[in-house]
């Protein structure tokens, strides 16, 4: 089976019987892509009738239709994609560290689709969804000084009570939610770049101060973000 990430931001299940697994590959034109047996597949789905499911599709062989529709790359999904491409490690324990990653991508892929929601009843439409989406990019795109969701809804031409709804919709968090997520990861991300300090992080990511951004870094990461 393989998963799919791609730079849309959706993530897709798609049935194919692979040798082995999990692997990955890194695609130029924009996706990466998880390969992995149906043996793997079956352990993270034991117990959960939904996703067993779709294994027995497979084995009946439908193995080039789509599991389900693309689900959103979350914050988390994000942060280990780019460790993955970009692994920290030494050689000695790179495969070790690179399987690991794996499994937790497949593993949030899965609790992506096993949160989304029965039906879309707040954004039906591909206006109304791209409007939720240009709303995640300008909070991302503004994480220093972001909107409140008056203005987020004014300046993204949707009304307040959909963009809220439809947010959590798409994304299984609210905006904001989504926002301390994202900060969170791009901070890990800068810092283990080794290209930013601690002060430079929490001031680019709009933390009202240095200790606010420790204490939010610890209770995520379970681990100072000096100590990285």
């Amino acid at each position: 089976m393989s998963t799919i990430f791609k730079k849309t931001n959706k993530a897709f299940f798609l049935f194919r019987l692979c040798p082995g697994g999990p692997s990955f590959k890194r695609q130029n034109f924009g996706f990466l892509s998880l390969d992995y047996h149906l043996n793997t597949f079956s352990k993270f789905v034991k117990g959960n009738s939904a996703h067993i499911a779709l294994s027995k599709q497979v084995i009946l062989g439908n193995s080039a239709e789509p599991v389900s529709e693309g689900r959103p790359i979350s914050p988390s999904m994000h942060q280990c994609i780019n460790n993955i491409i970009n692994c920290p490690v030494g050689e000695s324990v790179k495969p070790i560290y690179l399987k690991a990653k794996c499994m937790e991508l497949i593993a949030l892929q899965l609790h992506s689709l096993q949160e989304a929601p029965a039906s879309r009843l707040v954004c039906k439409s591909t206006f109304d969804q791209s409007r939720i989406n240009m709303a995640r990019l300008y909070m991302i795109e503004h994480v220093a000084e972001p909107p409140s969701l008056k203005e987020l809804s004014r300046i993204c031409g949707i009304n307040e009570f959909k963009l809220k709804k439809g947010f959590q919709e798409v994304y299984q968090n609210t905006v904001f939610g989504y926002l301390s997520e994202y900060r969170l990861s791009e901070a890990k991300r800068l810092l283990e770049s080794r290209t930013h300090t601690i002060k430079e992080v929490s001031f680019q990511l709009g933390y009202s101060s240095v200790q606010h951004f420790t204490k939010a870094f610890k209770l995520k990461y379970m681990v100072s973000p000096g100590k990285l």
